[in-house]
């Protein structure tokens, strides 16, 4: 892929920023543009988790499905 996304707009970067693991139940409704890409690719659903070093977020581990919603406790508990 060769194009860029503003971090700031988007799913991913909402999780960086904010160090937690958030789920989007509905790719299709959400404005972040991450999200809306992978709806258009037949997503339904994505779950989003922070990768923590010493205290600081270093990057983010990214699920999604086409099903939706789709997450289990127990999947967010490994995630």
């Amino acid at each position: 892929m060769d194009f860029k996304i503003p971090i700031g707009q988007t799913f991913v970067g909402r999780v960086f920023a904010q160090s937690q693991l958030i789920i989007c139940d509905d790719l299709a409704q959400s404005d972040e543009l991450d999200c809306q890409m992978l709806s258009e690719h037949g997503m339904g659903t994505c779950m989003d988790a922070p990768m923590i070093h010493n205290g600081m977020c270093i990057g983010t581990l990214n699920v999604a499905d086409q099903r939706k919603p789709h997450y289990t406790l127990q999947q967010v508990i490994l995630l």
